[in-house]
Parts: C-alpha cells; sequence; structure tokens
C-alpha cells in the first residue's frame, strides 16, 4: 500500500509540472525602465518600457539599474574585453548585457582658483593620439602647462610608449581620461603633537596648492661657538611659483626648505657665543642671513618671502644660569644707577652751593664796589671844596700881601690860635 501511494504521488507532481510548463504571466515594464529576459536556452532579450511582457515558464525577468551621474560625477564602464571608458556628467546608463561587465559612478576631481592637479597619460607616438586629447581636454575646460614627455617600453606588446605630464590649473572640474592616473605627494607634515616638528610622509595629497603659505619650524640642537644648545624658533613665508621645476627637481620640497633653513641657522650661530648670539637675534629676521634657503627654494620652483624669528629655546640649565645672570646684572644696574643718581645729587647740591657762593661773593662785591665808589666820590668832593677854599685863602693872602700886611705874621697868629682853642678843647 505504501509503495502504491508513493508511486502515485511521484506521478501527480509530473503532471503538475507538465501542466506548468505550459502556463505563462504577463508582467508590466514601465517607462524609462530597462529589464533582460532570459529563456531556458540562454539568449537574452533587452525590453525597454513601456511594455507589456509574456512570461514563459522557465523565463527569468531581471530589472538592470540606471546608475546616475551629476555635474561633478562621470562614469566608469568596464567592457568585457577589459577596455574602459570615462562618461562625463550629468548623465545615466544602464548596464550593457553581454558588452559591459561594471558601471560605477565616480566623483570628478574639483579644483579651486589655487589649486592644481599632475596629472599623467600614455599615447602612442606619431599618432596624434596626444593632440587629440589636449583638444579634449579643452573642451573639459582643462588647463595645461607645458608637459614633460619621457619614454618607456612596453614589454607585454614590445612597443614603446610616450607618457605625457599635464599640470591641471583651477578652477575646474577635471574629469580622468582613461589611460590617465594621478601624481600623488607624500611630503613632511606638521606632527599631530608638535606643530613645529615635521615628520616623514605626514601630508599626503594629490592637489597643489599655488598660493602664499607659511609653517612653523623650529630648529633644535643648535650649538654657539662656546658650545650652548639652542633651539631656533622661526616662521617661514612661501610660494609655489614653478611646478614643472618643483616636479623636476625634488620629491619633497618642504624637506628642503627645512634642511636649508636649518643650514643656516647652524652656520650663523656656529659664529656667535650664547651672548651675543641673543644680542643678534634680530638678523634671524633678515633674508641675507638665509643664503642656503634663498639658493635651494629658487631651485625647486619656490620663492621664499619671509622669514621670522619667533624666539629660542635653551636647556633648563642653561636657561636658569642664564636667568641668573641677567638677575644679577640687573641688580648691579639698578645699584649703579641708583648711585650714579646719588653721585648725581650731591654734584647738583654742590654745583648750586658753589653757584650760591659765587653770586653771594658777587654781590659782596658789588656792594664793596658801590661803598668804595662812595667814599671816593665824598673824597673827591672833599678834595674839591678843600681846593676851593685853599684858593680862597690864597687869594685872600695875595690881597694882604699886596695891602702890605705880613702874611706870615697872620699865618703864625692863626696857627696860634688854633692850637689854643684845640688846647682848650
Amino acid at each position: 500500500i505504501n509503495a502504491g501511494y508513493g508511486n502515485a504521488l511521484r506521478d501527480l507532481k509530473r503532471l503538475h509540472n507538465t501542466m506548468g510548463c505550459c502556463q505563462s504571466s504577463y508582467t508590466t515594464v514601465s517607462k524609462g525602465e530597462r529589464y533582460v529576459l532570459r529563456d531556458r536556452e540562454g539568449n537574452v532579450t533587452i525590453i525597454d518600457g513601456p511594455a507589456r511582457v509574456k512570461l514563459e515558464k522557465e523565463c527569468r525577468l531581471t530589472q538592470l539599474h540606471r546608475i546616475h551621474a551629476h555635474a561633478q560625477q562621470f562614469l566608469v564602464v568596464t567592457k568585457l574585453d577589459g577596455s574602459k571608458s570615462h562618461i562625463p556628467g550629468p548623465t545615466s546608463r544602464f548596464l550593457e548585457v553581454g558588452v559591459d561587465e561594471s558601471i560605477v559612478a565616480k566623483e570628478a576631481v574639483v579644483l579651486d582658483a589655487n589649486e592644481a592637479l599632475v596629472v599623467y597619460r600614455r599615447c602612442s607616438p606619431g599618432d596624434g593620439k596626444a593632440k587629440a586629447k589636449k583638444g579634449a581636454a579643452g573642451k573639459s575646460k582643462k588647463s595645461k602647462s607645458s608637459s614633460a614627455v619621457e619614454e618607456i617600453d612596453d614589454d607585454a606588446e614590445n612597443d614603446s610608449h610616450n607618457v605625457e605630464r599635464d599640470v591641471i590649473r583651477g578652477p575646474c572640474i577635471h574629469i580622468p581620461e582613461v589611460d590617465e592616473w594621478t601624481h600623488s605627494f607624500s611630503w613632511h607634515g606638521t606632527d599631530k603633537n608638535n606643530k613645529t616638528r615635521k615628520v616623514p610622509n605626514a601630508l599626503k595629497f594629490t592637489k597643489l596648492r599655488v598660493i602664499p603659505d607659511q609653517m612653523y619650524y623650529n630648529v633644535v640642537d643648535v650649538r654657539t661657538k662656546d658650545d650652548a644648545v639652542v633651539t631656533v624658533k622661526l616662521m617661514l613665508f612661501f610660494e609655489l611659483r614653478d611646478i614643472e621645476r618643483m616636479l623636476d627637481r625634488t620629491h619633497d620640497p618642504v624637506a628642503d626648505l627645512c634642511n636649508a633653513v636649518t643650514a643656516d641657522v647652524v652656520a650663523f650661530a656656529s659664529q656667535l657665543t650664547y651672548e651675543e648670539l641673543l644680542a643678534k637675534t634680530d638678523l634671524l629676521n633678515e633674508l641675507e642671513t638665509y643664503s642656503q634657503l634663498m639658493t635651494r627654494s629658487k631651485s625647486i620652483g619656490y620663492t621664499v618671502s619671509k622669514v621670522v624669528y619667533r624666539g629660542y629655546h635653551a636647556s633648563d640649565a642653561l636657561q636658569q644660569m642664564h636667568d641668573d645672570a641677567i638677575q644679577a646684572r640687573t641688580q648691579l644696574r639698578l645699584e649703579s644707577e641708583t648711585e650714579a643718581a646719588a653721585q648725581e645729587l650731591a654734584d647738583l647740591q654742590l654745583k648750586r652751593e658753589f653757584e650760591r657762593s659765587k653770586k653771594k661773593q658777587e654781590m659782596q662785591a658789588q656792594e664793596t664796589e658801590h661803598r668804595n665808589a662812595l667814599s671816593r666820590a665824598a673824597h673827591e668832593e672833599k678834595m674839591h671844596q678843600l681846593e676851593k677854599d685853599n684858593k680862597t685863602r690864597l687869594a685872600y693872602l695875595n690881597s694882604l700881601k699886596e695891602l702890605g700886611v705880613d702874611v706870615t705874621s697872620v699865618l703864625v697868629s692863626q696857627e696860634v690860635s688854633v692850637a689854643a682853642v684845640s688846647k682848650h678843647n
């Protein structure tokens, strides 16, 4: 009984499958959609909407998704034969069954007004491909500088190819070509824990900045003439002027600038003592001090416009000694200034006393001279009166003589009278 029931069930299933193969259904493909219909033999039919599709049994209907790219994107279409093509946006595309392997939307390179991009592309010599690419680049608003061409060998094809280097300057939206790759820069960059320290390969980018820039940099372990070790703090202002020269002459311009300014500072400090270095730090603001920096920056396409000295740092012991010396000198200077002020005050007092004494003497001399002048005037007046009296008496005596009077007797009598009066008094 069980065996008969099993055989009947298998027959029922076989009948059901046979009847299902004869059944069919319908589906609707909307406008803007695309489906792939595969039959049991592997044939493929592309169906674009709007359409009404009859589905036979064992036929498979698969929807194809539309890949979109906006104005700052492009589509990378990879063919089954290995070839690729780039389609700039805005656009959209379905995967072409049997032809395309994949379609991917990628972002275009957006360059600002002060940015540049270095790209390389391969082209066969003599086939005019370079010119065609330049024309296509002009249509896609790409700006190029003069390109450097180098030859490489292709062992797979046993043929030589030219590699063209282009410098694309912004502002623009750059759509890379299929045989094009972008130059990646890996320079010394700022340490995350110390903005004045540069570490290798810390700065990785593809877009070059062609505007004035600046960086902090400390020149460490600078030894002076008297073996003092200090750290000199600087700030460099520079600008990339010639991209082609930079690409041809260096792979890390930041390292070159740091090495050149380090050499200049070490050479400058090695000729001075610690005290002389601190007294001449103003020279570290002059570009004439950095001859190697100026020469090296010019040779790699950079221009250094300014170097600013931001100070120095010494070891704790040396700094303490220097602070103590400064404190001692300051104390001595203050004491010297105090003593000098006291001496100046004493000199001023002495000078004032001398001036007062001199003025007093001048006043006394003037007073004495005035008294003497009065005495002389009184004496002269007295003498003048006496002379006048003598003349009057002489005239009187002459008149007596003319009258026959004995003048001598008169004079003797007068003198006797005067003597008597004096004696009586």
